[in-house]
This record gives structure tokens, sequence and C-alpha cells, in this order.
């Protein structure tokens, strides 16, 4: 299960041109260790402007939160250590972020994730089941390979909860606080929006140690954290003069400028369009890509109701993380996050949804129809998050229906991402794709398996079930046809096809 996984997740990658986000972060990461500065100046004169940057007093900087350049800077660091900075091109460092950074984070949450359904006695198959739908069908697949800073939090949040669960050995509580509270730190300082559930977690830590009288747990917790708000506040004071200008406040484009000074950092109040959307929508809504999602709604409420203390708590903690992640979503007029496919801004409460959707699964497991829907909307979700993160994970925001506006020109013209089958055969094709998507049809077929061994009902009646869902699923997409027109889908092969040619001449 696991060599799955980091065979789906190795398996391509996104083109260097065309991801400013992961650009504007290794520049810093860059920046830190060869030349000693916070400002970007010479690394975007030596690889190239990008559209994701800040500007102040004649000085570039990221426009990006900086704990995952700090992350990023200590592997480049370690690199530099073997090697001079001429040996390393831009193509190459984002791939080593992407393999040694991100890919192992996210294999990490994979078996935190397992655990912490364990602790809540949740079934094997469903353990398994959940856990490779969060991996592989849902929009944790793409940012858990790509150096962003989604994920990073995602699994920060998971493991903060990890660290704090009810049922941890005594013996370990002073060091489990203190590296719970690093953990938050860490998240705080990658995505600004994340302080909030990590004052969440603060809170709820407080409320269990002054329960239980052992406050030195929180002090210990706190130990862990103001470190990391003292980096942010002194990154911020020496590249804007202000312990409290975030680089949003400086964007360098004037329009991203105006998007992010409304309301509180782009956020203001809630709207219907932005939660329906986040929702709904075929290219970015939870339900549309992930429909196995369906079930945090039945699993919210048994959690809620069944668990007695001193689960209860950290079940309000978690569902708490996902309301606020929905209500920020939902005010925020970049909701959609830009390119991206799947609900982006969402992926850090993920991990925790997954957990609320295996609560559901399990009290809802013993009906056939039910556990027929789990299969089926996994299934789904897993091949529909595969094909198109094997075309163009990074999907224009005009793009409604990923399936014929992206997937099938991007297929029929034979240009899609890079992977390792057309850098071993030297040429891409959408022949390139076979091999993962092979790899994702096993996986659902093992899952299935998984999901039916020693039941009492005919198997035969469950693999029929599963693909009839699927099916729906299908033809959902097909019956919605493309929302872009034919000159649309043909400027974006154009522009797939110069994004490859770029790659193939990058040293």
């Amino acid at each position: 299960m696991a060599s799955a996984l980091v065979g789906l997740l190795a398996y391509s990658w996104m083109f260097t041109e065309g991801v400013p986000n992961e650009r504007s972060r290794l520049y810093l990461s860059m920046a830190l260790v060869d030349h000693g500065t916070l400002h970007i100046d010479e690394l975007l004169r030596r690889h190239g402007v990008i559209f994701d940057l800040s500007a102040y007093k004649g000085h570039y900087y990221t426009d990006k939160a900086p704990g995952s350049s700090l992350l990023g800077a200590l592997i480049y660091g370690s690199l530099r250590l073997f090697s001079p900075a001429s040996s390393w091109s831009i193509r190459a460092l984002l791939l080593v972020m992407r393999w040694g950074l991100m890919i192992p984070i996210t294999v990490l949450g994979f078996f935190v994730l397992r655990n912490l359904m364990a602790k809540l006695t949740i079934a094997e198959p469903i353990r398994d089941i959940c856990s490779m739908a969060w991996a592989l069908g849902s929009a944790a697949f793409h940012y858990g390979r790509a150096f962003y800073g989604h994920q990073i939090v995602a699994v920060c949040l998971l493991l903060a909860v990890w660290l704090l669960w009810p049922t941890q050995t005594k013996n370990k509580s002073v060091l489990y606080s203190l590296a719970a509270g690093a953990l938050c730190g860490l998240a705080a300082i990658t995505e600004y929006q994340a302080a909030i559930p990590c004052i969440f977690v603060a809170c709820f830590h407080l409320w269990t140690t002054l329960k239980g009288t052992k406050l030195k747990l929180w002090w210990a917790f706190c130990v862990g954290a103001v470190p990391f708000a003292v980096l942010l506040f002194t990154y911020n004071y020496l590249v804007f003069e202000n312990p409290f200008a975030l680089s949003y406040h400086h964007l360098f484009n004037e329009g991203a400028q105006s998007l992010h000074t409304q309301g509180i950092g782009g956020v203001g109040f809630f709207h219907w369009q932005y939660f329906l959307g986040a929702l709904f929508s075929g290219h970015r809504g939870l339900l549309a890509t992930s429909p196995w999602l369906m079930f945090v709604v039945p699993g919210v409420v048994y959690g809620l109701r069944q668990y007695a203390p001193p689960y209860r708590g950290i079940t309000w903690l978690m569902f708490g993380t996902v309301i606020y992640y929905l209500a920020f979503i939902s005010g925020s007029n970049m909701w959609f996050a830009g390119w991206s496919f799947g609900l982006r801004l969402f992926v850090p409460a993920l991990p925790l949804c997954t957990i609320f959707a295996a609560m559901g699964m399990h009290h809802l497991w013993e009906r056939v129809s039910w556990r027929i829907l789990a299969l089926g909307t996994i299934s789904s979700s897993i091949l529909y998050n595969q094909v198109v993160g094997v075309t163009l994970p990074e999907l224009p925001p005009s793009a409604k229906n990923p399936i014929f506006d992206t997937v099938v020109p991007l297929l029929s013209s034979t240009q899609i991402i890079p992977n390792w089958v057309s850098m071993l055969f030297g040429r891409s094709g959408g022949w390139s794709a076979v091999p993962v998507l092979m790899l994702a049809v096993l996986v659902c077929i093992w899952l299935v398996y998984r999901a039916i061994e020693n039941t009492k009902v005919h198997r035969r009646n469950f693999v029929l079930g599963t693909l009839c869902v699927v099916s729906v699923f299908g033809a959902t997409a097909g019956l919605l046809g493309p929302s872009w027109s034919e000159q649309e889908r043909v400027q974006l092969v154009e522009q797939v096809r110069l994004w490859s040619s770029a790659e193939s001449q990058a040293p």
C-alpha cells in the first residue's frame, strides 16, 4: 500500500514554468543559503521573473509566508555542503523539494492518519480505504507532492492532534506538548491563515491541562510555539520594517494587491456563492472532486454524540478546525485559489475530514448499500484525481469540467506533464499516462477487495455496485460537457506545449 502511494506521488511532476508559487518559495530558500539575504533580487535576475512577488523599498521578496522556504533552505543548505551552487538548476531543486520534502511529509501524514483512526477503533478495512482516499483521491494528492504550504500545514496540524491525543503515555507528555507547540508554530509561519486553528489547538491543550492540573504541559506547548512567532515577527521586521506587516500587504502585482486588501487579507463576510462553489463546483468542489467526503456528515454526528470524554473534546477541536476552513474559504474573494484542482485552500483540514469520514463509514459499514456507496465514491475520487493529476493538476479557474476542458484535449494531443516514462523514453505523449492509470485502477481493485473480504454478502454484488457508482459519476461529467470553447482548449494545449519545450531544454 505504501509502495503504491509513493509510486503514484512520484510518477509525474509539474513543469518548471507555470508554477510561480513553488518558485517563489524556492527563491527565498536559495537566497538564504547562497546570498545570506531575505530579498530575492539576484534569483530573479538569474532564473527569471515570476508573478508571486512582494516588493518593498527597491527589493523583491517572496509573497509567501516563510515557513516552507525555511524548510527548503535546510534541504538546499545540506546539498550545498557537498556541491557548488552552479551545479543546481531551478528544475533540479524543485524536484528535490517535491521528492525530498513534500512526499516524505505526505507519507508521514498517511501513517499518522492511520494511527489516529486505529486509536478511535475504526475497523482496519475502513482505515485502509480512507487513508488511501485522502492521499490519492483528494486535493491532498497534488499538494502532497508540490512545494506549496498547504500539505505542510495539514500534516503539522495532524501531528499536533496526534501528540495531544488523550491516550498518550504520561512519561512523554512534556516532550509531546513541546513538539505539538513547535508544529503549530511551524504551521502558522507556513500559512498565515493556519494561525487560527493553531490557536484552537492551544486553547484545547490549555483546557485539558487546567482540567488535569498539569499546567506545565501548557507551558511546554508555549515554549515550542513561541520561537516560531518570534521568527515570523523578526522576518517581517527585517523585510518590511514592521513585525506585523505581512507579505500580502506589499504584493508587487496591483491586481493581486487589490484583492488581498479587501476585508482582512482578502477575506470578508460569508458568501453563499463561494460556499456552494467550495462544495459542488466541478473543478473545485469537495463533493465533486472527492465525493467520499459526503461521509463526513454522519461522521461528525456520530463522533460528537457517541464519543465520551476524553475523546469528545478533541473531536470538537477537529470539528472546529474543519468549520473554520469552510468559513475562511466562504469569505475569501479568491476561494478558488487561482490555478488548481480541488479545493486547494481546504487541504490543511482534509486529514481531519478523513477521520470524520472514517467515523461515518464505521457507523454505517454493516449496511451493504452504504458500503457500496463508500467504495464507489472513493474509487471515483481516486480515478478522477489521478487522471487530472497526470495531465495537468493546476487547471485555470475557468476550466469548469476538467475531463473535457483539459484531460481529453491534452491526452489526445500527447501534451501532458513530465513523468518517468516520458523521461526514460525521451518523448512525451498520452501513452505515458497509461502506467499510472493502471496502478490507480489496481489500487481501487485492492480497496474493494479489502472492504469485502470476510463478508457474508456475495462479492459480485459489491463489485457491480461499486462499478455502478463509478459509472454514475463518470456519466455526470459526460452529461455536463465541456465548459470551454474549442479555441480555449487549443490555447491550453499550445501553452502546455511551450512549457514542455522549455522543460526539455532546461539544464
